[in-house]
């Protein structure tokens, strides 16, 4: 500036906008300036493509723990279901489907059971042989219903009338089975049995209306009467049908002489049947006289 010990002189010459934009400076200025703003943008689409990659993972394995517990579900079900299937089909297997109680099967199996262990501990066993009085009768008045009924309020007396330890059994039809383990003497067999008798004083109520059931109950002792289950069974019921003989309602304990017995009915039996068929009986009618 003039009058001025000092003066100013321009650093660059006037150039245009066009200039300036392709100098050299300006280039290198602007590359200087980009690299933290792509190295930003760099390192935000990394930080987002990671989290987004995480994300889809982590909604991957959310989708599977889903539908493995949806398996496991499906699984523990099958499992619950075949395991009811086995247990029903083992309890058919032992037990009677109409009172419940254990069939002719497992009572055998039970009976022998109780024979092993009473021989290793050289104790006595209680079989008793039992069969309602009537029961065709009954049957065949009131029906197949009424006759189910009076065997499933049996069931239900005779396994109140003894231990849960005692094996109670449906042979079939009105027959029932009894063993009892561990029998101190002939004395307690007997308080059983009148026990038995006992609970079939009271009616049974069949469709409501009052119907009275008594029972013939045979009893044989192991090993006096028998050492094998087939022999006790066979003894026990021969004893139950000499009972019969006697006129029903009433126990009796196994006699060897009792066998003689049956084995005379029997052949009475045979002979009257073969008699029968041959013909040779003539039937004669007597005038009575008043």
């Amino acid at each position: 500036m003039k009058g001025t010990p000092f003066y100013l002189h321009a650093w660059f010459q006037p150039v245009s906008e066009q200039q300036i934009i392709t100098s050299t400076w300006f280039t290198a200025a602007l590359s200087f300036l980009a690299v933290p703003v792509v190295l930003g943008l760099y390192y935000a689409l990394r930080i987002n493509n990671t989290n987004l990659i995480l994300t889809t993972k982590f909604d991957q394995t959310s989708k599977q723990k889903v539908e493995l517990s949806k398996q496991n579900a499906r699984l523990k079900t099958e499992i619950d279901r075949r395991r009811t299937s086995e247990e029903e089909l083992a309890y058919q297997a032992t037990h009677d489907a109409l009172t419940g109680l254990t069939n002719r099967k497992a009572g055998d199996e039970k009976l022998r059971s109780a024979i092993y262990a009473a021989e290793r501990k050289q104790e006595s066993v209680l079989v008793l042989f039992i069969d309602l009085d009537n029961f065709k009768q009954i049957n065949d008045t009131l029906g197949h219903l009424a006759g189910d009924q009076l065997l499933k309020q049996t069931a239900e007396r005779l396994k109140s009338a003894v231990r849960k330890t005692d094996v109670v059994a449906r042979i079939g039809g009105d027959e029932f089975l009894m063993v009892i383990p561990n029998l101190q003497s002939q004395g307690c067999a007997k308080l059983i049995a009148s026990n038995l008798m006992r609970t079939f004083e009271a009616p049974f109520f069949l469709d409501q209306t009052e119907f009275f059931v008594s029972t013939s109950i045979g009893m044989a002792i192991y090993p006096q009467d028998g050492e094998t289950a087939e022999d006790l069974l066979a003894h026990a019921d021969t004893a139950m049908y000499q009972v019969k003989e006697d006129g029903r309602n009433g126990f009796s304990f196994y006699d060897s002489s009792m066998n003689q017995d049956v084995q005379r009915n029997i052949d009475i039996d045979a002979r009257l049947r073969h008699a029968t068929s041959k013909k040779l009986f003539e039937v004669y009618y007597q005038h009575r006289r008043p």
